[in-house]
C-alpha cells in the first residue's frame, strides 16, 4: 500500500504526481444525484459563520461514515493545526434565499485552498458537492486557486463521475483541472 503524504514536511521518496496516475474514465449522467441542491443564480453575501448542526447518523452505514470522517478530521487537524477547518459552515444567499453549505474540510495552504469531502465509500455525490457547491463558494472567499479532493476509505473505480477522477496520494499534489480522490484507510 502506498504511503499517503499529507504533511509538507514528510520525507522519503517523492510520490508520483497526480497527473501521472490513472484517471477513472467512467462518466456519469449530467444530472446530480437525488437530494443535491444547486446554487440558484449567482451566490452573494458568502461568508463563514453559523453553527454546524450535530449529526449522529441514524443507520449503521451513516454512523460508520461519521466515525471515519472524525478520524480524518483528527489527523488533518493534528498535521495542519489552524490551517485546516473541519466542517466549516459557509452561509450564502442565492435566488432561493439564505442557505448553508458545510464542506467536510477546508485546508488553507500558501498557494491554494483544498476543499475536502470525506466519504467512507467513493460516491458520485462527492463530485457534485465539491465542484458545483463548495468550489464556487470558496472562490468567492479566497483569492487563491481552489483544489477539490474526496478522501475515501474504499475506492470503487466503477463509480461514475461527470468528469474523470484523478487518484492521488497527497493533498499537495492535486491537479487544479480535476477532482482528486485520496484513498486513506484509517
Amino acid at each position: 500500500m502506498p504511503l499517503t503524504d499529507l504533511s509538507p514536511l514528510s520525507g522519503g521518496s517523492p510520490l508520483p504526481d497526480a497527473s501521472t496516475l490513472s484517471p477513472s474514465v467512467r462518466v456519469s449522467r449530467a444530472t446530480p444525484p437525488r437530494g443535491f441542491k444547486f446554487i440558484r443564480g449567482t451566490p452573494s453575501n458568502v461568508r463563514f459563520g453559523g453553527t454546524v448542526p450535530h449529526n449522529r447518523g441514524r443507520t449503521y452505514a451513516q454512523k460508520l461514515g461519521l466515525r471515519y470522517e472524525q478520524k480524518v478530521h483528527d489527523v488533518l487537524s493534528a498535521i495542519y493545526g489552524s490551517q485546516f477547518r473541519h466542517s466549516a459552515s459557509i452561509l450564502f444567499e442565492d435566488r432561493t434565499g439564505l442557505r448553508r453549505a458545510i464542506p467536510d474540510g477546508v485546508l488553507e495552504l500558501d498557494d491554494r485552498v483544498v476543499v475536502v469531502e470525506v466519504k467512507y465509500s467513493h460516491c458520485e455525490l462527492a463530485w457534485w458537492q465539491l465542484n458545483k457547491l463548495y468550489g464556487p463558494l470558496l472562490l468567492r472567499l479566497f483569492a487563491k486557486p481552489i483544489h477539490a479532493c474526496e478522501i475515501v476509505h474504499s475506492f470503487d473505480p466503477d463509480v461514475k463521475w461527470p468528469t474523470g477522477a484523478m487518484l492521488t496520494h497527497s493533498l499537495h499534489r492535486l491537479s487544479p483541472h480535476s477532482t482528486g480522490v485520496l484513498q486513506w484507510k484509517l
